[in-house]
């Protein structure tokens, strides 16, 4: 039986309306820090911000704040806003709010935020219009002082008329409340100190804030969007929408709507209960339609077949028309475009305005010139693909599409089949009893590196190993936890008007994405460390600084995060501007933006924050909880054969770090409890990460055991391993492996391409690793189509292969295979290069090299498959050449 984690209390984020008003009073006198920093529009910095004894006007404690501000701008309307949330206070003849203030100089002013929820605000038709009341001043230096405002109702009546002036119409005030008070404490150039005491506001009719959204918005259906794909974009109701999706095989619709999906895939065949139960869930569904002769027949009527069995298929989803778009199947090829498009036409014929999807392997001009939604997928973790590599093979895909196309992936979150046979014996979707990845931080890296690449929708694989019949509770809380971030950063993200880049950072290990916006610049930074898609590191760092280029002068770098938005320490110099990271982790999101005013990108991402923050602070802290439930249970199976110095230190480390998380959530600091939730997880990617490196010291690839390219695996790769060592190599079985007789006659060439390039097997002399010869690949662009010698950015499809003779050995024996590879200069235009591989491991296992490289010997340890037959591969997959020489399959016997 599969079962969900999800905490009901923390995954749903709307809040209970108290029936009772009452005033809210708040003296400041605990730990945490209540004023959250707020927009600005004069550079300042925070040198104090902390609760102390050496002032208060009531009771024995205050809140104190010193800053330093610069010259504010020459508009004269200069503010470095401090908000505290308020319960909702409806406007009322009766409404009162105040705050005691002392400061060093004078002109604190006290602020009110007005939320208008009959009123859309013209930027965000989706929010309610919100706008700034002025309250009093602080005038006394030095001393105490009460700031309130003069009759709410009347400042209320004022702005309404000042918004009627401005817009041209009439302004409802119904149901208009106060949700933040404000304090602007710029007070001029230099340095100012204010200790704060005695909020109070009130008759309130909640306990808590409460999201600002428009009445009218609240139950707009989903029926009612219209669903357009302009280029890269695709909208509902005119609004750009970032597609996160999921597939949905078993998992309850309302625990993958709560980790906040906008929609999930449908298999062919869905029942129609589940599609109901989609709908109800108000969740977009995107169905999948199967392709007549292509795919298999099942339950479902290939859309194809006829116009009447199409029309019959496809309404099945169309009740209340939350159908995003249609799917025609993943993993299509060059040689199914005829059939796909054939389907699509069918498709149009009967619902002619809604996008239609696909996941293309190759063909990718053709695909995306008919179809609106291209997709392109791999699953990259546990093979030798880096994450580099990765990275690459998804902009060179990108790039082979037609210029502004939409383009999305999927994003592993499973094992694959290849792996779970291979290491458990089993099937991918079988229940699991021991602990199993991928890692969390893995399925965070793919998310970040497809969004960074270009991709404009994501859909995750497996909710299955979500559950907890795959221990999935960590994972599905990682994806929960960046679905909140990217809810954060969608509009940004999608304004991005050029095509990514990449810029190095003080760190080799860490690169980041720059992409131009409208009115923003975005940069995120990814650890992209060497092994990561087998176990990643710590993969973070203190301090990470980075030149970001062409950055208007008047915008200013912001750190965002689902507990906090930050400003970050920024220098101007001749190749851009240098930007800080002062704590990075994995993954980060900078912001670059000259937008302070209210209604801008800076309050909305704080009004966020102050929501999400408590959530984001628990389900980090569940996640950490998770993940060290497995690691201390394979830990403990490493420990055994395999100790590494200072384990226990890095355990302690993340259990004292976890505890403060407790405490601080219990005090209600939801942004430390968030930060050091984070900080605990690293200690055990520290650990992971050595365990993982002491176990494949001496392997010439991680991938030469099929055990070591998962951390959850190695309680199995030191068994392996000590087979291997009491063992004896024999003889060499492969016959012919030296290429002393030049002859491919029993060594089957493959050569398959769907690029303009010449391709070449032979056999070579020049400097061989031994012997008088080797065998040489070469794939090169055809002359004759381009006469200017310049390669290709990637080929779509091109793959160079040379099979060896089957070798026929007892099932289940334990062989070596070895083989001499060098790379006279670097293979360009595809992300896989050179690939040596076994019939047995297959090519995820294989030596994958793109670099220059001279002879250099490469061995990998396997177990003869069930059929007792085992064969090796060379092959090339982009411009260049690759050489081997001495290939041996040689069985390994006992001492």
């Amino acid at each position: 039986m599969l079962r969900w984690y999800f905490p009901v209390a923390l995954a749903c984020l709307a809040c209970a309306v108290a029936a009772a008003q009452q005033i809210h009073r708040q003296d400041l006198g605990d730990p945490q820090q209540h004023l959250l920093r707020g927009p600005a529009n004069a550079r300042f910095e925070e040198r104090e911000h902390r609760t102390t004894s050496e002032y208060a006007h009531k009771g024995t404690t205050s809140e104190t704040l010193t800053i330093v501000a610069d010259t504010g701008p020459n508009t004269g309307d200069a503010f470095i806003h401090y908000i505290y949330p308020t319960p909702r206070a409806p406007i009322s003849d009766d409404l009162r709010a105040s705050v005691w203030v002392k400061a060093k100089r004078p002109g604190v002013q006290l602020r009110a935020r007005l939320v208008l929820p009959r009123v859309p605000n013209p930027q965000r038709p989706e929010e309610a219009l919100t706008v700034l009341l002025d309250g009093g001043q602080h005038k006394d230096v030095n001393n105490w002082q009460r700031l309130e405002f003069d009759p709410i109702t009347k400042l209320v009546r004022e702005k309404q008329t000042q918004l009627k002036l401005q817009f041209g119409k009439e302004i409802s005030l119904d149901d208009a409340y106060i949700d933040q008070m404000v304090l602007n404490v710029y007070t001029g150039p230099g340095t100012n100190t204010i200790w704060l005491d005695e909020i109070s506001i009130g008759p309130v009719v909640e306990d808590r804030p409460a999201a600002a959204r428009p009445a009218g918005n609240r139950a707009t259906p989903i029926s009612s969007g219209v669903i357009e794909i302009n280029r890269d974009q695709l909208t509902v109701d005119g609004k750009r929408m970032l597609i996160r999706g999921i597939r949905a095989t078993d998992t309850p619709l309302d625990v993958l709507k709560r980790a906040g999906f906008n929609f999930v895939f449908l298999e062919p065949g869905t029942p129609k209960h589940v599609i109901d139960e989609a709908i109800r869930n108000a969740s977009y569904i995107v169905p999948t339609l199967r392709v007549a002769d292509v795919d298999g027949s099942d339950t479902a009527t290939p859309v194809s077949l006829t116009r009447e069995a199409g029309q019959d298929n496809l309404s099945r989803y169309l009740q209340k028309d939350r159908v995003l778009f249609w799917y025609l199947g993943g993993g299509r090829s060059y040689e199914q475009y005829d059939k796909v498009i054939q389907t699509a036409a069918l498709v149009r014929e009967s619902d002619p305005h809604r996008p239609i999807g696909v996941d293309a392997w190759d063909g990718m001009w053709p695909y995306s010139r008919n179809i609106d939604i291209v997709g392109t997928h791999r699953w990259p973790l546990l093979t030798s693909l880096e994450l580099t590599g990765y990275r690459d093979w998804l902009m060179q895909r990108r790039n082979l599409t037609r210029p502004g196309t939409f383009t999305w992936t999927w994003v592993q979150t499973h094992l694959p089949d290849w792996y779970t046979q291979l290491v458990y014996n089993r099937s991918s979707n079988s229940v699991v009893t021991e602990p199993i990845g991928p890692q969390p931080e893995q399925i965070r890296l793919l998310t970040y590196i497809a969004l960074a690449s270009g991709c404009r929708g994501l859909g995750y694989w497996s909710d299955r190993y979500l559950a907890d019949s795959h221990h999935g509770q960590d994972r599905l809380l990682e994806i929960a936890r960046l679905n909140l971030e990217l809810q954060l950063i969608e509009g940004v993200l999608l304004s991005s008007i050029k095509a990514p880049f990449w810029i190095d950072t003080s760190n080799p290990q860490v690169k980041a994405a720059v992409l131009q916006g409208e009115r923003t610049i975005l940069v995120i930074p990814i650890w992209l460390g060497g092994n990561a898609q087998y176990v990643p590191g710590q993969s973070a760092q203190t301090g990470l600084t980075m030149r970001v280029p062409m950055v208007p002068d008047t915008a200013e770098p912001w750190e965002i995060t689902p507990a906090e938005v930050r400003a970050l320490r920024q220098r101007k110099t001749p190749g851009g501007t240098e930007v800080t990271v002062p704590e990075f982790d994995l993954t980060s999101i900078i912001v670059f933006t000259s937008d302070n005013t209210a209604n801008g990108p800076l309050v909305y991402w704080q009004d966020q924050t102050r929501r999400m923050a408590p959530t984001a602070a628990q389900w980090t802290y569940d996640q950490t909880r998770a993940e060290l439930a497995k690691v201390l249970k394979v830990h403990a199976e490493i420990d055994r054969f395999a100790h590494v110095p200072g384990s226990n230190d890095l355990i302690d480390d993340c259990l004292r770090r976890l505890q403060h998380s407790r405490v601080y959530y219990a005090n209600k600091d939801y942004r430390q409890a968030y930060f050091e939730a984070q900080r605990s997880l690293r200690p055990l990617r520290r650990l992971m990460r050595l365990e993982w490196e002491q176990a494949t010291t001496g392997l010439s690839t991680p991938a030469a055991s099929p055990y070591a390219v998962s951390y959850f695996s190695l309680p199995q790769h030191g068994p392996f391993q000590e087979s291997i060592k009491r063992s004896t190599a024999g003889d060499n079985a492969l016959v012919g492996g030296n290429f002393e007789e030049p002859s491919l006659a029993s060594w089957p060439v493959q050569r398959a391409t769907l690029d303009d390039v010449d391709v070449q097997a032979r056999f070579g002399a020049d400097r061989p690793a031994e012997g008088r010869y080797y065998l040489e690949l070469n794939i090169a662009p055809r002359l004759a189509v381009n006469q200017s010698k310049k390669f290709p950015g990637a080929l779509d499809r091109t793959f160079l292969s040379v099979t060896s003779p089957t070798v026929k050995l007892p099932p289940g024996s334990l062989v070596r295979i070895s083989g001499w590879i060098r790379v006279p200069r670097d293979i360009l235009a595809s992300a896989d290069g050179a690939l040596f591989y076994d019939s047995a491991g297959g090519e995820p296992l294989s030596v994958r090299l793109t670099k220059a490289m001279p002879w250099k010997k490469f061995e990998m340890f396997r177990r003869v498959p069930a059929s007792g037959e085992i064969h090796l591969t060379m092959a090339l997959t982009g411009l260049g050449t690759v050489q081997f020489d001495d290939l041996r399959i040689e069985p390994l016997l006992p001492k």
